[in-house]
């Protein structure tokens, strides 16, 4: 049998009721207050009357998030004017600025604002990619924002688990001009800025500078509950909504707010209101599932459970999140369900792959996992890692001529 090892290091995590909240590794007028349904009082809520959160705390607003110092523009721009560089395309010479950084620019889990990312030489990926907006802004290259899957992290906090994502920034080439008129350019030249390209990346989409600034504020939202911060992370979630209003992590990651300060009225208000706006968020239904159950009303997390495994949600890490959780249940035919619409959306993850692998030899399939173990070492790209798991793969079929 394939050692437990290969699985998910925080797989026996799962056996506690886990809270999953999303956030980012790496000026828009405010908006009138959300109605959202009514509390079982029949009294409708807003934004503006929910639990008793204290005061406003001092935040970054949108243009401080972009904000150099003085002194850190100067140095931008002798760099960036420089006679030596005048030769250099505009947005490479911003690139090359931050690759002066080096190794000195060392990851941390912190999502800073433009002027303390320079000024600590380090960050998480949001962090990079605002530093990148600053610099182009300050010389007028635009700049966009893309989300892409990759390996993902999780963090164990008490019983919330953050699910990393990642953001990287893309610098369009402001000198391209298409040299046939009739040609229509579905993406302009540019370079991306990436903090750990690992070539494992995939490209889900792109995202307006809005819905970069929403990320931003949720990133500290997210900071915040883990430090039990929670009037803090109640108003930078509220922050957040001003640019995405109707954004399926910000509702669920203030509903799982409210549930951790007692008020599980108005979260079960917002579990509600979320599944009208976003019915396919896996991570919001498993948490609304998983309140349920902590209340004793199993009827109606059941229904929730059964809803989880119809749903269509593009996250691969959404479903590995619900194999692991049934893999540590041994539920493990209901486990090799999830990983395989984990593979669906993400052929590529490892993860899944040697998860299903696991599940099907703790049922004893050694054929089925022989197969499965097979198609992974096809998306493996180290050659040390195909190797060790073509030996695997050498013994399980060794069992199967026994």
């Amino acid at each position: 049998m394939l050692p437990s090892s290969l699985l998910h290091p925080l797989r026996n995590a799962w056996r506690t009721t886990v809270f999953l909240i999303t956030i980012l590794g790496c000026a828009a007028c405010a908006t009138a207050p959300q109605q959202l349904p009514q509390v079982a009082d029949g009294a409708p809520v807003t934004f503006d009357d929910y639990a008793d959160f204290g005061p406003r705390p001092a935040m970054p607003s949108r243009d401080d998030i972009f904000y150099l110092s003085p002194e850190q523009r100067s140095d931008f721009l002798s760099y960036y004017n420089a006679s030596e560089h005048s030769e250099v395309d505009k947005h490479r010479r911003i690139t090359n600025y931050l690759d002066r950084f080096g190794e000195a620019f060392n990851y941390q889990g912190d999502t800073f604002t433009a002027e303390q990312t320079m000024a600590a030489q380090g960050g998480n990926c949001m962090s990079m990619a605002v530093l990148t907006t600053a610099l182009a802004n300050v010389v007028d290259v635009e700049v966009g924002y893309q989300l892409v899957d990759s390996i993902p992290v999780y963090e164990l906090e008490d019983n919330l688990a953050f699910k990393g994502q990642h953001v990287r920034s893309y610098l369009f080439d402001p000198d391209y001009q298409p040299t046939d008129s009739s040609l229509m350019v579905i993406r302009r030249p540019g370079i991306i800025v990436d903090y750990f390209p690992s070539g494992r990346e995939h490209f889900i989409g792109n995202i307006t500078e809005d819905a970069y600034v929403a990320m931003f504020y949720r990133n500290r939202a997210a900071n915040a509950l883990a430090e039990e911060d929670f009037n803090s992370a109640y108003w930078y979630l509220r922050e957040s909504m001003v640019y995405a209003p109707e954004h399926a992590d910000a509702i669920n990651t203030l509903a799982v707010l409210h549930r951790r300060v007692g008020d599980a009225q108005r979260a079960e208000a917002l579990y509600e209101y979320g599944l009208e706006i976003e019915v396919e968020t896996v991570s919001l239904v498993k948490n609304y599932r998983n309140m349920l159950r902590l209340q004793g009303r199993e009827d109606e997390a059941s229904a929730l459970e059964d809803q989880l495994h119809t749903l269509d949600d593009p996250s691969p890490f959404n479903w590995l999140s619900l194999a692991r959780e049934a893999h540590d249940a041994e539920n493990f035919a209901l486990a090799v369900r999830m990983y395989d619409k984990t593979l669906d959306v993400a052929p590529y993850l490892q993860d899944a792959h040697l998860g299903k692998v696991q599940a099907q030899l703790d049922m004893g399939q050694i054929a089925e996992a022989a197969t499965s173990l097979d198609t992974a070492t096809e998306y493996m790209y180290r050659e040390d890692e195909r190797s060790m798991y073509i030996a695997k793969l050498s013994t399980l079929r060794g069992k199967l001529v026994d």
